[in-house]
């Protein structure tokens, strides 16, 4: 069998954050055939945005069989995420749930990790994936979020970030959004689209994440794309085939 060099595979994996799709996946391809964990978990991310779910879930096995190849926290996360997307797209849902089984449940996330487990085992018929938890009532909230935006007066972040991550107080972010735009990161503007998609604004959700998406960097060198974008249930309803695609060739450095 071939063998590719982790140089030769790290330009490969460069070439393909750079859009160069097709240049970088024959030598991944035959990398990840002899064995390289990092080719194989690229090679899964790629699948993903084309829609190509079932060889996501055998190109995540050797990630999940040594999930300490990798050093990037949120690959695991990521990957859990992806065998869930998979799952519901393949109909493979014990051979996701085997894999999942083998990821370290740290670094998926608790709450991820024990719901997402009894979702695959069901076939989808148990309770959605929880993510995060919210801590009080609507109410409590409400009250701590007034609280925050009194303290961030004249501070457009502060305010934003007030009322993000919380499905109850979506119309706040989103009204707080346009003049927080321009200054917050990546991952904060995935909060906003996040509000965004709930509230059915999925065009102006997909124009906020392509205005920040040079904003997006890999942890890993086996990263090529937000892969969040795929899984978390609330972004994912704006990622058309033409958008993922999009994603692809925009991730360019």
């Amino acid at each position: 069998m071939a063998e590719i060099s982790e140089e030769a595979r790290a330009a490969a994996q460069e070439q393909a954050r750079a859009g160069a799709i097709g240049d970088a996946v024959q030598t991944l391809e035959t990398a990840a055939d002899a064995g390289d964990v990092s080719a194989a978990y690229s090679l899964a991310e790629i699948h993903a945005f084309r829609g190509e779910w079932s060889k996501v879930i055998d190109r995540l096995v050797p990630l999940c069989a040594q999930p300490d190849a990798l050093s990037a926290g949120n690959m695991k996360r990521d990957a859990a995420g992806l065998l869930w997307r998979a799952a519901e797209a393949t109909g493979r849902w014990s051979d996701a749930r085997a894999q999942l089984s083998k990821l370290p449940e740290q670094a998926v996330g608790g709450l991820l990790f024990a719901s997402l487990g009894p979702y695959l085992e069901s076939e989808g018929k148990a309770g959605a994936p929880v993510l995060s938890g919210l801590v009080g009532t609507t109410e409590e909230r409400r009250a701590q979020y007034l609280v925050k935006v009194g303290r961030s007066a004249g501070k457009p972040v502060g305010i934003f970030v007030s009322a993000s991550n919380d499905p109850d107080l979506d119309a706040e972010a989103v009204a707080a959004f346009p003049a927080a735009r321009e200054l917050l990161n990546f991952n904060q503007t995935l909060a906003a689209a996040r509000s965004l998609v709930r509230v059915g604004k999925l065009d102006d959700a997909w124009a906020a994440v392509v205005a920040k998406s040079k904003g997006w960097t890999a942890i890993d060198a086996s990263q090529i794309a937000p892969a969040v974008l795929l899984w978390d249930p609330d972004l994912r309803p704006m990622m058309t085939p033409a958008r993922c695609a999009e994603v692809l060739a925009r991730n360019a450095k």
